[in-house]
This record gives structure tokens, C-alpha cells and sequence, in this order.
């Protein structure tokens, strides 16, 4: 806190230096609009800490905790509900958090620093005294964080890194892996509140780790197993410890396709919520030691995977990024990409009656185009039909990872050109097409080709192999790294996306995983998933004490 306090002085300090020197430009250039424009900016920041001092005095200790808390880790979990203006504090009793915030901003640690604290507090901050028995519950709060601060031995971070798959076949053996199939032994598999079979997504090998430094009480010998369901809130994950096992473990059938309704659509994404797999490949990792610099920004562990992956890619996989070095990439390489092609097609008669609908809305307001698109609509749904019939049935028969010829993707062309618009044998096609159903995609197979080729640079080793030498290798160069400012880990501070570092500050974090678009990530946005335990139950080895949090930038 006072760090903070100390650098929000210093922007400011160099915020207002800057206006000065702006003001001086503007009083030389005699412009009247710049001259109010550096005065604006001078008093701008006094301004607002007038204003923010005026409110803070006039907010009601539960209205001040909805500002100031951002940690759901505080002695309880009581909701705070705004009091009205007519209300005194007293008429309603503060929640733990309001005290809790007010003794966290002025730097207290312990029970009794607490008690000391709150006697001088209330009165300063126009709260009443709290029951002995709240005080009390508080201070034993304090008391059990600082004692797990006191036992936290924080050691350096280690990159997981998923191993170079070019020359090696990486989907299956190792010590340590990404998806797969654990090895239970006799453990059942993990399963959600709700019954819910979870996704497998690392095994991690604890002697190979035991070669680094690690927290005190994690053993040097077993695997830790562990799994996530993601799909749907309430998240949940678990850790499994195994001392020894050597047989993969079978997943239930009714383990859920790996598919994400909000991050998939139809067609165009890599998969649809029937043909995506249920198991994340089995990828062999390695590990690499990372510098500690104590900040959830681990800046001096970005900069040493920058110097030894300096081409990792900051974007999902796309076939223009391989055209340098295999310029047929960008073509369809395997009837995935026309089969895909083609159920875009089908859109089309799927939204039919929303299409004439939109044009009917139109002529109806007046749009003198629409009379004519809307008739054409109406007397050409049988060629609509006969067309996307031509189209099903000519890729239909084939197995979708079957290679295209010179002659398929010439066929491709020309079904795709009877949906130009400026084609004169288009005969209108291109009208069934409205721009919500991705219109674009008529004219063009780079979104098909794209989750072709994602589909097989993450496939089994069979299909992947299928792929030219080039294309694999620079998959090596630029995919083995969630990006260049992303990575899996284990231990050290880990990346806080919102607040689960901070709640988490003094627990071990055994595993966090990065969005990964070469294992199937295809969340959003970026997202960290993290696996937390504290000292005290690593020490005890209570695994099913772990938590698990996800956040999303």
C-alpha cells in the first residue's frame, strides 16, 4: 500500500510537470484554445482529488467497501448492501469487510494489531465498535494470515514448455504431459459438485521436478494429475497425487466434447459441439527455471522466454503466417476445408425465412432495392436448393482428411465463384447470403483452411505428420509458447489477471495454465487457469485442499 501511495505521488508529480511545460508552449503560441486547454490540464488533478476527498467523506462505510474491496478472501463472505442516506450506521451491523479494509489500507498484520487498531479507527472513520465477538473472528483472521506469510517460502517459477513436435512423437510416453490420459491407478476420476466427468489436462512428473527448487513439503517422487471443467460456471477443478502408477486411465464415456458455446461458431471455428474431441492431445513437456522478481508481472521471466522463443506467436495459428515458407498452405490441403465450405452453405436455407423476412422489413420502409432482391428471393429457392445440393453432394462422399487435388480445389473455385456478386453467371446467389451469416466466407476459403489447419497441427500423430517439413518446423519456431508473453508454470508468483494472485499471495501455486491455442484454446480473450495450495496443507499433502481459479483479461 504505501509503495502505491508512493508511486501514485510520483505519476503525478510527473503529470503535472508535463501540463506546466504545456501551458508555457501553449502562452507562447497565443492561441487562446490551447492556453484553456493547459489550464484544464493543470487543474484537472487537483480538481478530482477535491472531488474523490469530497466523496469519500460522504460514502457510508458498506458503500466504501463495495469501492475498496477487491478480494473475496476476507473473514467472510457477507453480502454488503448499500445503506440510503436516511439510514445511521448504527442500524445496521458493518460487515467484517468494512473493518477488514479499513486495517488492510493501514498496513495491519496481526490480531493484536488489529485490536490496538480498531479502538483509535472507529471514530476516524465513522464507524461504530464492533461486538467483541466480531472483533474477535477479525483478529483470528489476521492471525491465521500472517502466520501463513511467516510460513510461505516463495521459490522461482518453471516454465512448463510443450516439447518440439517436428522430429519426435510427442503424443505419447514422457515423464510429464499436457491432456492425454492420466495414470489413476486406483483412483476413481474426478468429477464435478454435480457429477460432471472433469477434463484431464496435465500430469506432472515430481521427480523430474524435484530437480529445481521447490516448496517445502512437495514430494520427489509420484505424479500430481490434474483436472478442470470449464465449460460452464460453477468451475471447478482438482489435484489427484498418485505414488505409482503405469496404465493410463480410461476417461467415463460421458465425458464432454472439449467445445465452448461462446468462443465457437458454427462452421467457421475449429470445431462444432459434435465432432470436438473429449480429450486434450497427450503432449510431452519439459521444464525450464525462470528468475524471481517477486510481481505478478514476472517481467524477468518474460524477458528470459522472449530471448529463448523470440518468434512465439501472439496470435491463434493461421495458414498466411506459413505462406513464406510453404506457399500452398493458404490453399485446402485436405477435404476438411471444402466439407467446411460447404456446411456454411447450407446457412443459406437455414435462415431463409429470416432473409426474406429482412427484405420484406425493407421494402416495407422504403427501400427501392429491396422490391426487386425480395422477388428474386421468393422465385429462386429452388436454385438455391439445386445449388447447395450440387455442392453437399459433391463433397459429401469424401473422408475429410482425404488430400485435395489440383482438380478438387478448381471445382472449389468455381462453386465459389457462382456466389460473387459481380459475377454475371452468379445468378443472385449471393443474396441468400446476408452479412450475419458471415458473407465474406462465400467468397473466400482462408477461415476453412485456417481451422483445417489447426485441427491437424494439434491432431493425432498420423494426421500431423501429413503436414510439409516446413510448416512443422516453423510450428516448432513459434507455437511451443502460449505466446510471447505467455506461458505455463509452476511455483513463483504466478500472473494476476484480476485478483486471484493477491488472494492468493501467500499459497503455493502448483500449476497455472495459459490459453493455449495449440491445446485446444479457444476461450475468449486470455484466460489463466491456476491451481492454488497452501503451506500448511502441502506440507500435509492435502491434495483435495487445492483451489482452482480461472480469470479472464
Amino acid at each position: 500500500m504505501k509503495l502505491l501511495i508512493i508511486l501514485s505521488k510520483a505519476l503525478l508529480a510527473i503529470y503535472t510537470c508535463a501540463a506546466i511545460a504545456f501551458c508555457f508552449y501553449a502562452k507562447s503560441t497565443n492561441d487562446i484554445g490551447l492556453q484553456m486547454l493547459s489550464l484544464g490540464l493543470v487543474l484537472a488533478p487537483f480538481a478530482a482529488m477535491f472531488l474523490g476527498a469530497f466523496l469519500l467523506g460522504r460514502l457510508t462505510p458498506s458503500a466504501r467497501a463495495r469501492t475498496t474491496l477487491r478480494t473475496p478472501a476476507s473473514p467472510t463472505n457477507t453480502p454488503i448492501d448499500r445503506l440510503s442516506r436516511s439510514e445511521t450506521v448504527q442500524t445496521q451491523p458493518v460487515p467484517d469487510e468494512v473493518y477488514w479494509a479499513e486495517a488492510h489500507m493501514a498496513d495491519v498484520e496481526t490480531g493484536d494489531a488489529f485490536r490496538a487498531f480498531i479502538d483509535k479507527a472507529c471514530p476516524t472513520a465513522r464507524l461504530p465498535m464492533p461486538p467483541a465477538a466480531q472483533i474477535d473472528r477479525i483478529a483470528t483472521w489476521f492471525d491465521t494470515e500472517n502466520a501463513k506469510r511467516n510460513d510461505y517460502v516463495c521459490v522461482p517459477p518453471i516454465a512448463v514448455i510443450r516439447a518440439p513436435r517436428a522430429t519426435q512423437d510427442v503424443t505419447k510416453g514422457g515423464h510429464s504431459w499436457f491432456g492425454g490420459r492420466p495414470m489413476l491407478g486406483d483412483q476413481p476420476w474426478p468429477l464435478t459438485s454435480d457429477g460432471q466427468p472433469m477434463h484431464h489436462r496435465a500430469t506432472i512428473d515430481l521427480a523430474e521436478v524435484s530437480a529445481f527448487a521447490v516448496p517445502p513439503g512437495l514430494p520427489n517422487h509420484g505424479k500430481l494429475a490434474f483436472f478442470a471443467y470449464l465449460h460452464k460456471e460453477p468451475y471447478e477443478g482438482k489435484v489427484l497425487y498418485v505414488p505409482a502408477a503405469t496404465t493410463p486411465t480410461l476417461p467415463p464415456e460421458n465425458l464432454p466434447h472439449i467445445f465452448y458455446e461462446g468462443a465457437f461458431s458454427f462452421g467457421r471455428k475449429d470445431y462444432t459441439a459434435l465432432d470436438a474431441p473429449k480429450e486434450y492431445l497427450h503432449w510431452q513437456v519439459g521444464f525450464m527455471e525462470l528468475p524471481m522478481d517477486q510481481s505478478y508481472s514476472e517481467k524477468s521471466a518474460r524477458d528470459v522466454l522472449n530471448q529463448a522463443f523470440p518468434d512465439a506467436s501472439r496470435i491463434n495459428l493461421h495458414t498466411a503466417a506459413l505462406a513464406d515458407v510453404y506457399p500452398d498452405i493458404t490453399q485446402p490441403l485436405f477435404w476438411d476445408s471444402a466439407q467446411r465450405y460447404a456446411k456454411i452453405v447450407t446457412l443459406a436455407e437455414t435462415h431463409l425465412e429470416d432473409t426474406i423476412r429482412d427484405a420484406q422489413f425493407r421494402v416495407n420502409r422504403g427501400d427501392q432495392g429491396a422490391a426487386a432482391q425480395l422477388a428474386y428471393l421468393q422465385e429462386n429457392t429452388h436454385a438455391l436448393r439445386r445449388f447447395i445440393d450440387e455442392v453437399t453432394k459433391w463433397a459429401r462422399p469424401h473422408d475429410r482428411w482425404d488430400a485435395m487435388t489440383g482438380s478438387d480445389r478448381l471445382d472449389l473455385s468455381e462453386f465459389m465463384a457462382r456466389l460473387t456478386p459481380d459475377n454475371p453467371d452468379a445468378l443472385g446467389l449471393h443474396l441468400y447470403f446476408p452479412v450475419r451469416i458471415l458473407k465474406s466466407n462465400m467468397t473466400t476459403i482462408s477461415p476453412q483452411c485456417d481451422a483445417t489447419l489447426r485441427c491437424v497441427a494439434r491432431g493425432p500423430e498420423a494426421l500431423y505428420q501429413r503436414l510439409p517439413q516446413p510448416v512443422k518446423d516453423r510450428l516448432d519456431q513459434t507455437h511451443r509458447l502460449p505466446g510471447p508473453s505467455q506461458w505455463h508454470q509452476m511455483f513463483g508468483m504466478g500472473v494476476s489477471v484480476q485478483v486471484a494472485g493477491e488472494e492468493h499471495q501467500y499459497d503455493h501455486l502448483l500449476l497455472q495454465l495459459q490459453t493455449d491455442h495449440m491445446m485446444n484454446g479457444e476461450w475468449a480473450g486470455s484466460v489463466v487457469v491456476q491451481y492454488w495450495i497452501s503451506p500448511e496443507n502441502l506440507r500435509r499433502q492435502a491434495w483435495d485442499q487445492v483451489v482452482v481459479t480461472m480469470e479472464a483479461d
